[in-house]
């Protein structure tokens, strides 16, 4: 069953020599949703002496100013015997059996409330409380929800509640095995249940579970080191513990761990993609890795160095040949070269010899390119002007 925790009608603690003492289990009901407004009756303790064949209660109703109430002692599923009654109502001369104790406000207008609080106890029929156990206890320290199975040693329902950082989240609350919560925030948990039996008596020492939830991962962050060449190098923060992920050629993408900086050497030619991740010391991973994405190329190889073809004369045109390259660029430029200096507007694979260029040397500087691959360049052997 899903345990949904709802405010309740009253909290308390009271202690008393040789009393048993219980907390109202009862929920908030809705209110009237016309007419009227009902008052709220909360039940704050009660307590009962098996020796002495008596019960107590206290009770008020928060924010009805001014309301009176009624109480009623009968046994399990009977009719309420409705009686004008103050707080605390003691009952005296108790005989040995099982009642359930009732009391509801009424406002001064008379309306009274349609949900009475209400409390099983017994008298003299069993001074003996139950046992309760926990069982297939399911609460990982990095997941959000949680489940509880337990049991008692009697027949009877069974009451939880639980803790978050040490805050109480609501009191005593009727519930069913197995209990499983879920959106748990972040810090320390404890669920309590204790066994209530047949005749009202509760488990003094309820069952409980301590744990501790951290299911928050933490953010990596990342620097770009050197990437020369062949070697690569991330630096990284965040988390206590690192995973690293390299994905390229010959690599086998999956996580393992590392530590900044994280350096790869003799790296193939082609494109890689490194993450990295923070662990925490639970092992929250990072769900958003830090991502860097690049090339590897020794650039692009000469093969057949450029040359200058036709005759090196003024008014004569000279053509260049862009040479032989591995692997094959998709694009070629060219700059004419005179004595080594560009040639402004010479930018052609062809050049007209000018009578300007008589006894200077011209050459071509070819640049090629293709993509994942740096530029290139290479420069012809140079000839004279004639």
């Amino acid at each position: 069953m899903e345990l949904k925790w709802r405010s309740r009608r009253g909290t308390a603690v009271a202690v008393a020599l040789g009393c048993s003492v219980a907390l109202l289990p009862m929920l908030v009901q809705p209110r009237p949703a016309s007419g009227a407004e009902a008052p709220e009756t909360r039940l704050i303790t009660y307590t009962w002496s098996h020796t002495a064949h008596l019960a107590t209660f206290n009770f008020d109703a928060p924010g009805s100013v001014g309301a009176t109430f009624e109480c009623s002692l009968t046994g399990p599923g009977e009719a309420s015997a409705w009686s004008a009654c103050v707080s605390p109502r003691q009952y005296d001369e108790l005989t040995p059996r099982v009642y359930e104790f009732r009391v509801r406000a009424r406002a001064g207008d008379g309306t009274a409330d349609p949900t009475p609080a209400a409390r099983r106890f017994n008298i003299g029929v069993d001074t003996v409380w139950p046992e309760t156990s926990l069982s297939d206890i399911v609460a990982p320290t990095t997941a959000r929800t949680a489940t509880f199975g337990f049991a008692s040693s009697e027949g009877g329902t069974f009451e939880c509640r639980r803790r978050h950082s040490g805050r109480l989240l609501g009191d005593w609350a009727p519930c069913t095995t197995p209990v499983r919560l879920a959106d748990l925030p972040d810090g320390t948990h404890q669920f309590e249940v204790r066994a209530v039996d047949l005749a009202g008596e509760y488990d003094r020492t309820p069952a409980s579970y301590t744990w501790l939830l951290d299911a928050t991962p933490p953010d990596t962050t990342m620097s770009v080191g050197d990437l020369d060449g062949r070697a690569a190098s991330f630096s990284f923060a965040g988390g206590t513990t690192h995973e690293c992920r390299l994905v390229g050629p010959g690599r086998v993408a999956v996580w393992t761990l590392c530590r900044s900086p994280q350096k790869y050497e003799a790296l193939a030619d082609g494109r890689y993609t490194f993450a990295v991740r923070a662990l925490d010391r639970h092992g929250n991973a990072d769900r958003t890795p830090s991502v860097h994405t690049w090339v590897v190329s020794t650039g692009l190889r000469m093969l057949v160095r450029p040359r200058v073809e036709g005759a090196a004369r003024p008014g004569r045109m000279l053509r260049a040949t862009p040479g032989r390259w591995a692997p094959t660029p998709t694009s070629v430029r060219y700059q004419w070269l005179r004595d080594g200096r560009p040639i402004r507007s010479a930018r052609s694979r062809g050049y007209r010899v000018r009578p300007a260029d008589r006894g200077d040397r011209l050459s071509v500087k070819v640049s090629v390119t293709r993509a994942g691959h740096p530029k290139a360049t290479a420069v012809s052997a140079s000839r004279r002007v004639r």
